[in-house]
């Protein structure tokens, strides 16, 4: 009886019990379960990136020779590493600032028989950057997100307007030049699906 007493007690004092221990760590992704798709204010995200690029293909050429013009067979291979890493940041509640920086490798070879040229180029791509602004979030009428980002691309990386030889293909981290870009994006979840359109 007395055993039955003590168990009755205990389960009387855990079911009285506001809580038990400490509550699980949300790991869920902030991206797709938060109530709003930008970050809230103060937060931030670093993501990275890794992408190898191989591109080869064979074009005639002509090559002058004492004898006349002959028609060769060139080949052209290009390779890209890059890595590239961004960091996101919530400003306020419906803005969210972004900068993405590329690092990188990349190798061009021209070559026909009796002729090889090849150039390297290594250090750091364009930088772009750039908001993204909260323009209505998604409501009991099924409206989806509407968010509208405006970046920019800062030509930091080497152009490839400035050929160092007779390559024909200059290899480059960048574009040479300033761009501005904008976009308008719908997002609308219907769990566990996310559809993106814009």
């Amino acid at each position: 009886d007395k055993e039955k007493q003590l168990d009755g007690e205990e389960k009387g004092t855990l079911a009285e019990a506001e809580s038990l221990g400490e509550a699980p760590e949300d790991n869920s992704l902030q991206f797709l379960r938060a109530d709003t798709v930008l970050l809230k204010p103060g937060d931030f995200q670093f993501d990275y990136g890794f992408a190898y690029t191989k591109f080869d293909i064979t074009t005639p050429v002509i090559v002058s020779t004492p004898g006349g013009n002959i028609v060769e067979h060139a080949e052209v291979r290009l390779r890209e590493l890059r890595v590239t890493f961004e960091v996101r940041y919530g400003l306020a509640r419906r803005v969210q600032l972004f900068l993405n920086v590329p690092f990188g490798w990349v190798h061009s070879e021209f070559s026909f028989p009796g002729f090889d040229e090849f150039e390297n180029d290594g250090g750091i791509g364009d930088v772009v950057f750039g908001g993204s602004f909260l323009l209505r979030e998604n409501d009991p009428c099924n409206k989806p997100d509407a968010i509208l980002t405006f970046a920019a691309v800062a030509p930091t990386g080497n152009d490839p307007f400035t050929p160092v030889s007779a390559s024909t293909a200059v290899p480059s981290l960048g574009n040479g030049f300033w761009s501005l870009a904008s976009n308008l994006l719908f997002i609308k979840n219907y769990d566990p699906v996310v559809v993106f359109y814009g």
